[in-house]
């Protein structure tokens, strides 16, 4: 039944695309809303069958938000970008190419909003990008800092007797700390804490 009303609406779907694809080319918008949520892959693949078992709904690709910030940038007829920003499974790298492709929208001179309703470092890492964040009165941020965790496992491997053999080639190649150091090295502290360090000042 669903595939035969699909049928029977899809001349109606069709006539709409092609009115909209027409007002767009002679009129245009003068407001983008985007939707930012979910994971946030560098490029869209075909869902993951546990994925689809659990529920998940990838949200829109890296590429294809930085790709329509840019045309919003450079699109005359558009005065407003509002960004409604939901909770975001992306590391800090991802959400900084959003920030900023979001920042340059903002200072070519549109309006750019983002909407918030519960923000955690990765959304209110994106919203900063905007002009303006909106927060209902309900909601909340909650963004607690940077920080880095060591695992080391070289005392877990001594009580089972197993010893590791293996060497670095340079001060800073911190991998084989892992397996066969006690504690963290003092290169690998000053490492970790410049790049804690730095993650922190891009956010402040």
């Amino acid at each position: 039944m669903r595939a035969l009303l699909w049928l029977l609406f899809l001349p109606v779907r069709a006539i709409a695309i092609v009115f909209r694809a027409i007002y767009v080319r002679l009129v245009g918008y003068s407001v983008l809303r985007l939707r930012i949520h979910g994971r946030v892959p560098d490029r869209n693949h075909p869902p993951r069958f546990l994925g689809l078992l659990q529920g998940e709904k990838p949200g829109p690709s890296l590429v294809d938000l930085v790709s329509a910030l840019d045309r919003a940038r450079k699109d005359p007829k558009l005065e407003v970008v509002y960004v409604s920003v939901g909770p975001i499974q992306a590391g800090l790298a991802r959400v900084e190419e959003i920030r900023t492709a979001l920042a340059r929208v903002r200072d070519a001179g549109k309006r750019v909003v983002a909407y918030l309703e519960e923000g955690g470092l990765q959304e209110y890492g994106v919203a900063l990008g905007a002009g303006e964040i909106v927060l209902p009165p309900a909601g909340g941020i909650n963004v607690t800092g940077v920080a880095s965790e060591v695992i080391l496992l070289k005392g877990l491997l001594d009580r089972v007797g197993v010893k590791a053999w293996m060497r670095a080639r340079g001060k800073y190649k911190s991998m084989r700390e892992m397996f066969s150091e006690p504690e963290m090295t003092d290169a690998n502290r000053e490492m970790t804490q410049a790049l804690v360090s730095d993650l922190h000042a891009q956010m402040v």
